[in-house]
C-alpha cells in the first residue's frame, strides 16, 4: 500500500520517483480507482464504483457527498428526501396516494384538461378524479345504446329486432296467400288468368281467348315477379290432353295445341318456387 505523502524532502531516496508521482495523478484523476494509498490529504474526493456514489475524505472516514439540485443531484441522501425534493408523493398502501395539483400537473394531464362528450355519449369533465364513460339509452327521441329482442311478441319502442327473427317475418311474409288478376296480353285476346300463392307454391289458372293458333303467347314479363319460376315449367290442361301451358322465367305465359284452337278453358298450373 502506497504512501501519499511521499516522496517529499524528507524521505528523498526513491528508486522512482517519477512513476510515483505519475501514480498519484492516476489515483486522484479516477477518484480513487487506481491503487490503494495512506495518507491521502483531507476532502480527497472518492467515487465508490459498486455503491454508485460521490464521498469525500473527512479526517480518516470518507463521508457520502450529496450533489445538491442546482448541482445536478435532489440534495437528499434516501428515497423518501428524493420524493420530497422532487415533489412526488410514495404510492401508499393501498396503491395510491392523493397528489397536490403540482405533483398532478408535473407527472399527469393538467387539471385545466378535460374530456368533452357528445351523444350519445356521456359521463366527461375534467380530470381531477376518475371519469366512467357511458352510452345513455336509446328511445324514439334520441340515439344511443339499444338492446337487442329475438321476439315477434314484444311491444318494446326501445328495443331492436334480430337479424333471426328479421327473417322469420320475411318468411311470414312470404307464406302469405298473395294473388293477382291478369287481363289479357299479346296473342290473348280475350278472358284473363288469377296468379296465386300460398307459401312457396304458384298456381296460374283462368281462360283466355285467341285468334285461331297452335301457339299464343301473352307479352315478356307478362307473370309478375313473385311468380315466376327460374326455369321453364310446362303442364298440359286437366280436361284437354292435346293443350299444353307453359310458364318461362321471362315472365311469358305460352299454350301450345296440337291442332288449330281460338280459346283455352280451365288451364291451371302449379309449381314450386
Amino acid at each position: 500500500m502506497a504512501n501519499w505523502e511521499t516522496p517529499n524532502n524528507s524521505d528523498p531516496v526513491h528508486v522512482n520517483v517519477l512513476q510515483e508521482l505519475a501514480d498519484k495523478d492516476t489515483h486522484g484523476a479516477t477518484m480513487g480507482q487506481s491503487g490503494t494509498y495512506t495518507n491521502r490529504p483531507e476532502g480527497f474526493m472518492i467515487w465508490d464504483n459498486v455503491a454508485k456514489l460521490f464521498k469525500r475524505l473527512t479526517g480518516a472516514v470518507e463521508t457520502v457527498v450529496t450533489l445538491s439540485l442546482s448541482g445536478g443531484g435532489t440534495g437528499a441522501n434516501d428515497a423518501a428526501g428524493v420524493r420530497t425534493a422532487i415533489n412526488v408523493n410514495e404510492a401508499g398502501a393501498g396503491g395510491t396516494q392523493a397528489r397536490t395539483n403540482a405533483q398532478a400537473d408535473a407527472i399527469n394531464a393538467p387539471l385545466t384538461r378535460s374530456i368533452a362528450t357528445t351523444s350519445p355519449l356521456q359521463g366527461g369533465g375534467t380530470l381531477e378524479s376518475d371519469k366512467t364513460l357511458s352510452i345513455q339509452d336509446a328511445t324514439t327521441g334520441q340515439k344511443g345504446a339499444t338492446q337487442l329482442n329475438n321476439t315477434l311478441t314484444s311491444t318494446s319502442t326501445a328495443q331492436a329486432l334480430t337479424a333471426a327473427q328479421g327473417k322469420a317475418l320475411k318468411d311470414l311474409v312470404d307464406g302469405k296467400f298473395q294473388s293477382q288478376v291478369l287481363g289479357t296480353s299479346g296473342a290473348l285476346t280475350g278472358g284473363s288468368c288469377k296468379v296465386a300463392r300460398a307459401g312457396d307454391i304458384i298456381t296460374i289458372s283462368g281462360s283466355f281467348t285467341h285468334a285461331s293458333i297452335t301457339i299464343g303467347s301473352s307479352n315478356i314479363g307478362y307473370i309478375p315477379l313473385f311468380a315466376r319460376p327460374s326455369v321453364l315449367l310446362q303442364n298440359v290442361y286437366f280436361d284437354q290432353a292435346d293443350k299444353t301451358v307453359f310458364v318461362n322465367p321471362n315472365g311469358t305465359l305460352t299454350f301450345s295445341y296440337t291442332a288449330l284452337y281460338t280459346e283455352t278453358t280451365g288451364f291451371s298450373i302449379s309449381y314450386t318456387i
